[in-house]
């Protein structure tokens, strides 16, 4: 292109300059060349009337019932329509270099873009099609390119199609206990997932129940979060006794909501956190005992950190145990450090797994110790079940990966054992 194309843009622009300029002049002719200055005119034929104590027109026969109504200014709107055409020619000079460079499709407005992509282009959830149109759309997205009635639009087309249903973007369970804070897990659409990678850093979503009212809880889903407890958020006390829960929904990109929504949950408020999951068998609870293994390893420099992984890839039946616990590193019997963490199986064919993307290892920082081995100290990792986190750990873990219209996660590990400790591992 090089040369030869500089040389015809500058063509173009320049004709796209002079029929700015004609335009421009044009239409401040047909607005603004002929005022009144001081004389009665008819507003129908124009026809000069001073001189004249009638306000009726002897001319045309037009009448009006205020007399400022004579001293106005005369618009050619045909010459300016005409001003219009020019202009609208210029602005198309300017943009066929363009055009003629990118491609014709670069040069449509984002406004009439997300009007005229096909529908069935908007259906899925990841931005596969090559349709020009889609493609030139969801590549503005990605550079924020479109105002937030631009990113209402597309998102409406798109859950109008075959694609996800707005009541995923929020996973809750199906039974919750009273007088207990009810925790949720929301995500953004997986449309603005998929088109906004790499650069998600802006995008959010946000989320509150409404009866009764509660306070915003931002979730941040641009980044996959390694701790269930961060992503998995406290929304305040739901009513007692009800069956369903409405939630708002906003979805923030840039710190501009650009899509909002109102999404209802079959969750129904009733009896205890043992009434919602209940403990596993003592067969079950000594197999996870068994299969838990913590330790103390640093990672690339002094920091010493608690860390704790699920060894084996299959525990217990093949559907339901979500565990909460806590880990306290005890120093001679004093507590000096603790942290908390959840994890959750994922189906897998017919088994259930905790696969390290699931299992979630505590990674809290410790005071580091001087020595392991020589100080004298008897140095001990106790883990301790927690039902609350558990419950969480079945939100945040078990909706993501159930089918949604089965309850996952039905029972919780109880229990404690005591690991000694005899080095601190460490990490590269």
């Amino acid at each position: 292109m090089g040369q030869a194309w500089a040389w015809t843009a500058w063509v173009w622009w320049s004709a796209a300059g002079l029929l700015g300029v004609i335009g421009l002049t044009l239409a401040a002719w047909s607005l603004f060349a002929d005022r009144s200055r001081g004389r009665r005119r008819c507003r129908k034929c124009w026809y000069i009337m001073d001189g004249l104590d009638s306000l009726r027109c002897p001319e045309c026969g037009w009448e009006t019932t205020r007399i400022s109504r004579l001293y106005g200014t005369r618009r050619r709107w045909r010459w300016f329509v005409f001003a219009l055409i020019l202009l609208g020619g210029g602005y198309a000079c300017y943009l066929t270099p363009k055009g003629q460079r990118d491609g014709w499709v670069t040069v449509i407005p984002s406004s009439v873009l997300v009007l005229i992509v096909p529908t069935a282009e908007l259906a899925s959830d990841y931005p596969l099609s090559s349709h020009p149109l889609t493609v030139e759309l969801y590549r503005r997205a990605a550079e924020r390119r479109l105002a937030a009635w631009q990113w209402r639009v597309m998102l409406d087309r798109h859950f109008r199609t075959q694609g996800e249903r707005i009541s995923d973007l929020i996973a809750a369970r199906r039974r919750w206990p009273e007088q207990v804070p009810l925790h949720v897990r929301a995500r953004v659409p997986g449309l603005v997932f998929s088109i906004t990678r790499p650069n998600r850093d802006d995008i959010l979503c946000r989320v509150r129940l409404r009866s009764p009212q509660g306070p915003w809880v931002e979730f941040d889903r641009s980044r996959r979060d390694a701790d269930a407890l961060r992503s998995c958020a406290d929304l305040g006390l739901p009513a007692p006794g009800v069956d369903q829960l409405i939630f708002d929904y906003e979805l923030v990109i840039d710190d501009l909501v650009v899509w909002s929504t109102e999404i209802r949950k079959p969750v129904e408020v009733r009896g205890t956190i043992e009434d919602v999951i209940e403990p596993a068998s003592d067969r079950d609870a000594d197999l996870l005992a068994r299969r838990l293994r913590p330790r103390l390893v640093r990672f690339n420099g002094p920091d010493v950190k608690i860390w704790v992984d699920v060894i084996t890839p299959r525990l217990g039946e093949p559907n339901e145990m979500c565990v909460g616990y806590r880990a306290e590193v005890l120093r001679d019997g004093e507590v000096v450090a603790y942290s908390l963490a959840s994890a959750a199986p994922r189906p897998k064919g017919r088994i259930s797994t905790y696969a390290p993307d699931v299992d979630i290892p505590t990674r809290w920082l410790i005071p580091q110790p001087d020595t392991i081995s020589d100080d004298g100290s008897t140095w001990l990792i106790r883990i301790s079940s927690d039902v609350g986190l558990a419950l969480i750990a079945a939100v945040k873990l078990g909706a993501s990966f159930w089918p949604a219209d089965e309850e996952g996660c039905r029972r919780f590990w109880e229990g404690q054992f005591t690991v000694p400790v005899e080095r601190i591992e460490t990490h590269w």
